[in-house]
């Protein structure tokens, strides 16, 4: 299958690309500077500018196409959001000129809001934040633009995703630094619930979905465990061979969201990596990184 990815250099990208390789798809990245390295192409052009990629677009004529990137961030303010949401639109209807049959784009967990518990994807996310707020609006918008050019959207939801590639001033980077540095790491509220997915798995769930005959709508990309802050802070500790540093920790799950992945298992996919094995694992990839 001919597949066009943006945000192929990206947190998720650098996992997504080789493993699309791996199963033969041919693949083509928007970029930069064009390569062709990794047994994938990446064409020189500017999401923010199509007529930089529509033309190669038209001539790669893409079976399929992954949007993952949303650049700026963390900037989450209404312009950087503004810039992306029109950039997306533009893509959109650049996909559905050629002839792509579907699109996978990259929502967020952000979209249902401060709902709490297991959250299914019929759920309606309140008080949205304004970059949950673009990002539904995108989902809206690619909905009717690809239903008028007879193609199929996917809309995934990953949850929080870690492991090696992730912005360094998240979570588990910042307190990796801390911790290896000696020092106990800031931590706000560690009784706050997340749904932890290690980004190799996040790949491999949108790998199922593209290669997924007839697929469409939204798809929560998450373990399905809810895990407290604290309970993350201690997989580091032992990644790293310290002492724990919370302990006698209440077990109660009722202060933050995490994915009801049924949706997902529909198509045979569930998260493989426990939080402890990709903790390790991502440290053990800092390791080598560092040396």
């Amino acid at each position: 299958m001919r597949i066009f990815v943006t945000g192929g250099s990206g947190f998720i990208g650098s996992h997504l690309l080789p493993l699309l390789v791996s199963r033969g798809h041919e693949v083509l990245s928007l970029g930069r500077v064009a390569a062709a390295i990794g047994g994938y192409s990446t064409m020189q052009g500017n999401l923010y500018q199509p007529s930089s990629y529509v033309e190669q677009l038209q001539r790669f004529q893409p079976e399929c196409a992954i949007h993952l990137a949303w650049g700026g961030l963390p900037n989450y303010s209404m312009d950087n959001c503004r810039r992306n949401l029109l950039a997306g639109i533009d893509l959109f209807d650049a996909l559905g000129r050629a002839g792509c049959s579907s699109v996978f784009a990259a929502g967020t967990c952000w979209e249902y809001g401060k709902l709490a518990g297991a959250v299914k994807e019929i759920d309606k996310g309140v008080e949205l934040g304004m970059f949950a707020t673009f990002k539904v609006a995108l989902h809206a918008i690619g909905q009717s633009c690809f239903q008028a050019y007879g193609s199929r959207l996917i809309w995934g939801r990953p949850f929080f995703i870690y492991g090696p590639g992730q912005r360094i001033s998240s979570l588990i980077p910042s307190c990796y630094r801390s911790l290896s540095a000696g020092v106990a790491p800031t931590i706000n509220n560690p009784l706050a619930v997340n749904d932890f997915v290690y980004v190799g798995d996040v790949a491999e769930a949108i790998r199922t979905l593209v290669e997924s005959n007839e697929v469409s709508g939204i798809h929560n990309i998450g373990t399905g465990r809810p895990v407290a802050v604290w309970e993350v802070v201690n997989a580091i500790s032992v990644g790293l061979g310290l002492p724990i540093l919370y302990k006698d920790m209440p077990t109660s799950k009722s202060t933050g969201l995490w994915a009801d992945p049924s949706r997902m298992a529909a198509f045979g996919w569930r998260s493989a990596m426990t939080l402890e094995a990709g903790i390790a694992k991502t440290i053990e990839i800092w390791k080598k990184e560092q040396n």
